[in-house]
């Protein structure tokens, strides 16, 4: 298991009362290759393992997101200082996603922020 995500402790109302909604994703190439019913056993034994007593799921869904998330590879931080040293040759240009400095939500929304204020200092400003 990579990660999980208790959705229902997150968010109200989106399990039923007394019930949890958990999202959680597997490693491949486990994942890719499992059934369906393995994919889910994983996951119960997992939330198991690591909360406690969990009751056989009332319902389950596996989706396979082939190569969804990046991976970095060796070499990838300096492959970002070349980007960085290329882009800051050219005001207004920027980028932003996934692929660069974090794959989670916040690190993705960080990079969006970061590079809309890149740009937006790089605009000159209006004149009266």
């Amino acid at each position: 298991v990579q990660a999980v995500t208790l959705l229902s402790r997150k968010h109200m109302g989106v399990a039923p009362s007394g019930y949890d909604l958990a999202r959680v994703f597997l490693r491949a190439p486990f994942a890719a290759t499992a059934d369906e019913a393995a994919c889910l056993g994983a996951a119960v034994d997992h939330l198991r393992q690591h909360l406690g007593p969990v009751g056989a799921p009332v319902w389950g869904v596996v989706h396979r997101w082939a190569e969804a998330m990046p991976r970095y590879t060796l070499g990838h931080l300096d492959r970002l200082a070349q980007l960085d040293a290329a882009v800051s040759r050219h005001p207004g240009l920027a980028f932003a996603g996934a692929s660069l400095r974090g794959v989670g939500l916040p690190d993705v929304i960080a990079g969006a922020e970061r590079a809309a204020d890149d740009i937006l200092t790089s605009l000159p400003l209006p004149t009266r």
